[in-house]
């Protein structure tokens, strides 16, 4: 879970930033949800969260995910 020092978190933003595209199916959630196509090639995908806070703050972070089939 996310949580802030000096406010409160008010929304998530995922994205993917490498590999071959994958369907986001839920980006505005602290749990990322993707569906892997049937015609994936195994490979390493990568994913980026936004997270802001009520006071407009915002960080990043990446997920590296290794798809395996």
């Amino acid at each position: 879970m996310t949580n802030d020092i000096d406010g409160q978190v008010v929304s998530w933003s995922w994205r993917q930033v490498a590999g071959d595209p994958i369907s986001l199916a839920v980006t505005n959630q602290p749990i990322l949800d993707f569906f892997v196509p049937k015609n994936f090639k195994p490979g390493i995908v990568v994913f980026e969260i936004t997270v802001t806070d009520n006071l407009g703050a915002k960080t990043l972070a990446q997920a590296t995910v290794q798809v395996l089939r």
